[in-house]
Parts: C-alpha cells; structure tokens; sequence
C-alpha cells in the first residue's frame, strides 16, 4: 500500500510539472500588426482552440472604427467611420486619440504619418511634436508626445 501511495504521488508530481513546463513553451507572444503597424493592446492577444483572441476595440479603432459598449444589452457595437475624402482626418477620427496612446498607434487611426515639428531631448525624457494637415483644406492636428505617449493635442478646422 504504502508502495503504490508513493507511486500516486510521484506521478501526479511528474504530472504536474509536465503540465507547466508545457504551457512555459506555448506561452509564445503573438503580435497585432495592423496596416503594418504594430499595435500593443492592454490585454496581449492569445491563441485559443486554434483561434487568435485580440480586443475589439483595439482592431477597430484602428482600422478607423468607433466602439461601444451596451451594458444593457452586454453587446459590442462597432461603428466604421469613414473620411470625407481618402486621407482626411475628420473630427470623429480626431476624438479617438486618446492621452498616453503611442505615436504608432495615433498612426494607425489617422492612417498616414505626421510630419515632426519640434524635438526636445532633456533629462530623460524625449518631447516630440507632430502636425497632421488636411490636404487642400485649412484644417490639422497638433500632438505632442513624451518618451511616445501622448500628452496633448489640439485640433483646428476639423469637421
């Protein structure tokens, strides 16, 4: 008895660290890459039952879509927004940046890069200010980033 009580436990601990060192190894980061650029979302995308599971929100938004939540109706509803024109950045896209999003990330909702105005590297921390403008109309956007987070914007003529 005492024998095989000996080999239960040997083998559920055998079992046991089988089990973890085998979820260590598939534990391997899966990276969102939309439009080409690389998105970090706040919860890391995962592999479930042969299916990649990402947030919503970040996918959408930046493919230029809002998002909600209906807490009622515990539904996501997912709003495509387009531009007016194919570059344009319209009000609706502006309000989706949001303080502390990365450069990378504003330029997946606006879909196209800003054109640096002013750098200023100094006791650590590195302030970047970038403006986006309309083409042919007199509207854009000013953000300004530190260390690739936003910490403020202004708009002028959007629509």
């Amino acid at each position: 008895m005492k024998k095989v009580l000996i080999g239960v436990i040997v083998g559920l601990l055998i079992g046991v660290v089988l089990t973890t060192a085998a979820n260590g190894f598939a534990a391997v980061r899966i990276r969102l890459v939309i439009n080409g650029i690389e998105i970090h979302p706040d919860v890391a995308p995962v592999m479930l039952r042969g299916r990649v599971m990402t947030p919503a929100r970040f996918v959408a938004e930046a493919l230029g879509a809002t998002v909600q939540w209906e807490e009622a109706t515990r539904t996501v509803v997912i709003t495509s927004v387009q531009a007016a024109k194919p570059g344009e950045i319209t009000l609706a896209i502006y309000t989706r940046v949001r303080s502390g999003m990365t450069y990378e990330e504003v330029v997946a909702i606006f879909g196209r890069l800003g054109t640096e105005i002013s750098r200023v590297e100094m006791l650590g921390t590195v302030t970047v200010s970038y403006i986006w403008k309309n083409p042919g109309l007199f509207s854009s956007v000013s953000i300004t980033f530190q260390n690739n987070a936003v910490v403020s914007m202004t708009q002028f003529g959007l629509r």
